[in-house]
């Protein structure tokens, strides 16, 4: 993980699109940042992956320009300590050099406060109680997509749960968003960086094919007015004009691929997070 933080691994690599420094909130030095998160923590013996990494996915649709890379970045804390106890995250990084530019990585581990009768007030490290917690405040939503109709609050349903909270975050900062449309199919909805550079190239040439055809229905009345005074033009534009024009109709409109612009987080779960071997010794543990 530490590399990945830094962008030193082979996939950020080669990914790199353009020579630009990205947006770092916090520190690319994970361990040290980790170190001070969670310093004076206790966390379970059992939790051998405290740390969670989330990809939060702003719509494709919001411009690119230096304030908006700023928002994003502060967006995706604010709205990912919102919704894990308010102190979580220690890291988060925007890549300003990929070709897919709406991506914020975000490192967290999430706290919340244990009173004790001994001890007071004690902070302790949890990585699923608060994805438990937004489960139990869309279970309208998880038990009607569950397919068994039943409640749950494993992973997916977290996910839905974090999902529409997501929405509803970036609506209240008006952020303006399509009505919600529920996934037919499972996997993830983020855009690699070679997605949407693949949906930018879609955009342009269904403006091109657009324009295309326009021009055709153009030439095609440009015939039908000339056609009366055909022998003035000399024959080699005549037939270029017919031939384009007969062309009207045939072209088809590009088929879409499946992009959108909706919002997503992606969090890693279970045995993706990173492992005690990688990110160094758990505070609190032997």
């Amino acid at each position: 993980m530490e590399k990945h933080g830094k962008r030193l691994d082979f996939t950020s690599q080669k990914r790199k699109a353009r020579d630009v420094e990205p947006l770092v909130y916090g520190s690319l030095d994970l361990r040290e940042a980790y170190d001070r998160h969670v310093e004076g923590c206790r966390m379970n013996k059992g939790l051998k992956r405290p740390v969670l990494h989330s990809l939060v996915q702003f719509p494709t649709t919001i411009a690119v320009n230096s304030h908006n890379e700023k928002r994003m970045l502060k967006y995706a804390v604010e709205f990912i300590n919102q919704t894990h106890g308010g102190d979580a995250v220690f890291a988060a990084r925007l890549d300003r050099d990929e070709a897919g530019r709406h991506t914020v990585d975000v490192f967290y581990s999430p706290k919340f406060v244990k009173q004790t009768a001994s001890q007071g007030d004690v902070t302790w490290i949890s990585t699923t109680k608060h994805g438990k917690e937004l489960c139990h405040i869309h279970r309208e939503e998880i038990e009607a997509r569950n397919h068994a109709g039943k409640f749950v609050t494993n992973p997916r349903a977290v996910g839905i749960a974090i999902q529409t909270e997501f929405r509803a975050f970036l609506m209240a900062k008006g952020v303006k968003l399509d009505p919600k449309k529920p996934k037919s199919v499972s996997g993830s909805d983020r855009l690699s960086p070679e997605e949407y550079k693949a949906h930018q190239e879609y955009l342009k040439n269904k403006a091109l094919n657009k324009e295309n055809a326009a021009f055709r229905r153009t030439l095609t009345l440009l015939k039908q007015s000339l056609e009366g005074v055909s022998d003035l033009i000399p024959a080699k534009v005549w037939n270029l004009i017919s031939k384009v024009a007969a062309q009207q109709g045939t072209s088809h409109d590009l088929q879409a691929g499946p992009f959108g612009s909706d919002p997503q987080v992606e969090q890693d779960q279970g045995e993706t997070l990173q492992n005690p071997k990688g990110f160094g010794h758990v505070p609190g543990q032997p």
